[in-house]
Parts: structure tokens; C-alpha cells; sequence
């Protein structure tokens, strides 16, 4: 059941993080957020709704409060925003704002929230930051999006 906090934003079913899109498919169910989303499209291969099962061949990615029913998202399909690596998982964005932000997950960030390092430019030298400053490794990026 999806919960709505204080802050107008929505706390997933699987990571109970607040958020502010959703993911929805034909199912209609709008549990699930971006990210979890994402991750189940994308790394875990899975594009089954995590409510009832319902194979998804696509899901649109949408804002919280975005009370749209799903034959009004499907019948305007043409008109969402799209990403070529997103693309093939089935993933339309409603606003350009929720694509800027998928698209966070594809860049090359330190994930360790207290780093103040810029962005890297590659895989690589991310990957060598997060070992010498952080004593850490990043090696699944490969897997999420192809990256060699």
C-alpha cells in the first residue's frame, strides 16, 4: 500500500525511501519508485509488477501525485520522454525532470553522500577514487548498464 508522508512525497513498498515518481504499468499499481523500478527492470531482469505479478512490457515513470489512469498514459505514449539505454527495459518518463534524474544513475558520482568530489569522467577513475579515498569498489555499474 503505498504511504504518503508529511512531505507530499511517497515512501516506496521495497526501499521505503521518499520519493517523488512513481512507476506504473498496466497493472495500474503505483508502489514502486524510480529507482527500485529501474533496478528491477534493468540489473535484476525482472519486469514483473513486485504487487501482483503482472508481466510489464513497459512502465511509465511518473510524479507521485499524477492521478492519470493508465489507458490515458498508454494512449499518449508517443509524447513521453524516452532514454536509449531505458529504452530496451521499456521506460517512458513522464516529465524531463524524472529522466534528468534516471539518468543520475548512469553517471559517474561518488554514491558515498559525504564525498565532496566532483564527477569522474569515466568508470575507471571513479573506480580508483572509491578504492584509494574510500576503500571501497564499485564494480556492479558494469553489469547495471553495459559499461566496459
Amino acid at each position: 500500500m503505498r504511504k504518503v508522508s508529511d512531505s507530499g512525497v511517497f515512501n516506496c513498498i521495497i526501499c521505503k525511501e521518499d520519493r517523488d515518481y512513481t512507476s506504473v504499468g498496466i497493472c495500474d499499481h503505483k508502489g514502486v519508485c524510480i529507482y527500485c523500478s529501474l533496478r528491477s527492470r534493468i540489473l535484476y531482469k525482472d519486469k514483473k509488477c513486485p504487487i501482483c505479478t503482472t508481466k510489464l512490457d513497459y512502465v511509465f515513470i511518473i510524479e507521485v501525485d499524477d492521478k492519470s489512469p493508465i489507458v490515458e498514459l498508454e494512449n499518449n505514449k508517443e509524447y513521453f520522454y524516452k532514454d536509449d539505454d531505458f529504452d530496451e527495459n521499456g521506460v517512458y518518463f513522464a516529465t524531463v525532470s524524472a529522466k534528468e534524474e534516471a539518468l543520475t544513475l548512469k553517471s559517474f558520482i561518488c554514491p558515498i553522500r559525504a564525498c565532496q568530489e566532483a564527477a569522474f569522467d569515466n568508470l575507471q577513475t571513479l573506480s580508483t577514487h572509491l578504492n584509494k579515498v574510500h576503500k571501497r569498489y564499485y564494480w556492479y555499474l558494469i553489469y547495471l548498464f553495459k559499461i566496459s
